[in-house]
């Protein structure tokens, strides 16, 4: 028998005063990787915004987990986005990036050896340490979504949301981890 780590019920979303998802009811399980495939336009996106709590949505979204995620932001959940919209001219590194999520203290003070050494072991999960030193904005697609996908990573996520990940060729690299998955394809 399956355990549901997420179940969602009747959802409705409205942006604009367009309805994007109307009824919908569904569930990811612990421990499986679940894949939502559709047309483009057709809310994959949307519902992933709901279970982030990024949309307002009604209907029900149920963690069945010990932590709390009636908070906007859920704790133990990972999400890598089908892209990041970063000017390419910022002079940020993959190392500087890390430091901006990882650490306190404000980049201009540098980035602590602890950080700096999180993000090496992070990007070594997913075959992209090389890119530590690397210009954010001289990354390809592919790359990007890696770093974003070791950054989604930490902490370990008990739930990891990837939006159109078939779009890079990094799938591989995500086999071996716990999390539950909800994937978002095109058809």
């Amino acid at each position: 028998m399956s355990q549901q780590l997420v179940t969602f019920r009747n959802l409705v979303v409205e942006l604009g005063g367009t309805r994007i998802l109307d009824g919908v009811n569904g569930f990811i399980e612990r421990g499986k990787i679940t894949a939502l495939i559709g047309l483009n336009g057709s809310g994959k996106t949307t519902l992933l915004k709901a279970v982030l709590r990024e949309v307002p949505f009604r209907g029900e979204i149920e963690f069945r987990c010990p932590h709390d995620h009636r908070e906007h932001r859920p704790e133990h959940v990972g999400y890598v986005p089908q892209k990041l919209a970063l000017d390419p001219r910022m002079p940020l590194t993959v190392r500087e990036l890390f430091g901006l999520t990882l650490q306190r203290r404000p980049l201009f003070f540098g980035i602590s050896k602890n950080v700096s050494q999180r993000a090496e072991a992070l990007l070594a999960r997913v075959n992209a340490k090389h890119l530590i030193d690397r210009p954010v904005g001289k990354l390809s697609g592919g790359e990007l979504q890696r770093i974003l996908l070791s950054l989604a990573l930490d902490p370990q996520p008990e739930l990891l949301l990837l939006d159109e990940p078939a779009r890079s060729c990094w799938c591989r690299t995500i086999s071996p981890l716990s999390a539950s998955m909800l994937i978002m394809s095109s058809a």
